[in-house]
């Protein structure tokens, strides 16, 4: 059966969905393997720095000793990184989007953070190539990894059936991700030079869609289709060569639901359609409380004819609505985020009453 895993996972849809938690973008490699990335903070009070690691586990759930270091490689950009996406290619290697600063000092009593001999952070997105044993692959940037500076970080990461590697993030006109003024998608051939046949050389941005870049599906037919967050998922497709696609009408599937809504996954399907999933929360807060939010979390998934337009035959209105818990609760005086959140749910016991069962790290749908 195929299956749709969440969190950065993901193979064919055929009847099965499986939800797996991750707090950190993982990779389902071909071979069953898992690669799970995150990060290491070394606290050091002069140049506090972070590198990225990628752990990997066979299909058994044993670490694989033969990747890295006894099954962890460890790479840096900048030294402040953020290993945001993943993609394996066919010969093995691992390709990883990055958001990558210069190491950044927090100070506590401004509640904000500067890079080290700079009064402000700066971001960049960039690539990074591993071997099929964990080690970097010289042969991208010459190093093993590229900085993409027309991005303010990279969301997510396609492969080409030539072996040319897309990157799609929000623009870097703002050094706020949320000021930045829409996304962009760029494209460099397998050595990690900019590839001047796709935009002329140039990313290419939104139109219609101006959320959060979220998701990178390469079609069967060369096309590209972005999606990103709005009332609802917002897709535009753009041909090979970076132009925009005309005849597909895209735009922004509109639920009037009322909930916030993270894009998380689409998926091709036959006939040119397309199915996009988001994590949904619907707010219920308490201002009597002022600290504590209560909400419903689930999610939505909205099937797309080939043209951009949600199908009206799927569900209600071209969409359908999963409810996974009765309740997310947040006592830390913000509401918890679409994306990663403290699940608490609400479960019916023999005797009829609620009892609630926890999972204390974050979930990632």
């Amino acid at each position: 059966e195929g299956r749709v895993f969440f969190g950065g996972m993901l193979s064919a849809a055929v009847s099965t969905l499986v939800l797996l938690p991750a707090a950190a973008p993982t990779l389902l490699q071909a071979d069953a393997k898992l690669v799970v990335l995150g990060s290491r903070t070394f606290d050091d009070p002069v140049i506090p720095r972070t590198v990225m690691t990628a752990r990997r586990f066979n299909a058994d759930g044993s670490v694989d000793l033969s990747f890295g270091i006894r099954g962890e490689s460890q790479f840096a950009v900048r030294g402040g990184d953020i290993a945001t996406a993943a993609v394996e290619q066919p010969d093995g290697k691992i390709v990883v989007g990055v958001a990558a600063r210069v190491p950044c000092r927090f100070d506590v009593f401004a509640n904000a953070c500067s890079d080290i001999g700079s009064a402000t952070p700066t971001f960049v997105s960039a690539l990074v190539r591993l071997r099929p044993d964990g080690v970097l692959d010289s042969t991208l940037g010459g190093s093993g990894a590229i900085e993409l500076h027309t991005l303010l970080s990279v969301s997510a990461v396609a492969l080409q059936p030539d072996g040319r590697l897309l990157a799609l993030g929000n623009r870097a006109t703002s050094l706020n991700p949320a000021a930045s003024p829409g996304w962009a998608v760029l494209r460099v051939d397998g050595n990690g030079a900019v590839d001047s046949t796709f935009g002329a050389g140039q990313s290419v941005g939104s139109s219609v869609c101006t959320g959060s870049a979220r998701v990178l599906l390469q079609r069967t037919d060369g096309t590209i289709v972005v999606g990103s967050d709005g009332d609802g998922p917002c897709l535009e497709r753009f041909l090979a060569d970076g132009q925009r696609d005309a005849t597909f009408i895209g735009g922004s599937h509109a639920t009037g639901s009322g909930r916030r809504l993270s894009l998380q996954t689409l998926l091709n399907l036959d006939g040119g359609q397309m199915l996009a999933i988001s994590s949904s929360l619907l707010v219920t807060s308490w201002p009597a409380m002022q600290r504590y939010y209560e909400e419903a979390t689930g999610l939505l998934a909205v099937r797309f004819l080939s043209n951009g337009l949600s199908d009206p035959r799927y569900g209600t209105g071209g969409s359908r609505y999963l409810q996974i818990a009765d309740s997310i609760s947040d006592n830390s005086g913000y509401a918890p985020n679409s994306s990663t959140f403290t699940l608490m749910a609400s479960v019916p016991t023999r005797d009829g009453g609620r009892s609630r069962t926890t999972r204390s790290s974050p979930l990632l749908l």
